[in-house]
């Protein structure tokens, strides 16, 4: 006669898993939700420079050319030479 061995897995070590995925899952959750307010600032970031390049590129087209009215250091770069105060 032989011993048949039990098949599948005991109720406790589903459930000790089934911790593990849980505990495993809110620490992802908790990193994911502090990144999306970077994420969103970002993409209004690069917007905003992509409308600000667009608009200057329009005031060129005008025949407007670049000046101290026109720098905006954040988005553009800093110039070669700061405008006397």
């Amino acid at each position: 006669m032989t011993l048949r061995r039990p098949r599948g897995f005991t109720a406790v070590e589903l459930a000790i898993v089934l911790g593990i995925v849980a505990v495993l899952a809110a620490t992802a959750w908790a990193s994911l939700s502090r990144l999306r307010p970077r994420a969103r600032l970002a993409g209004s970031a690069t917007e905003l420079r992509s409308l600000l390049y667009g608009a200057r590129q329009a005031l060129r087209g005008v025949g407007v050319q670049d000046s101290q009215e026109l720098y905006c250091p954040l988005v553009f770069g800093y110039p070669k030479k700061w405008p006397a105060a």
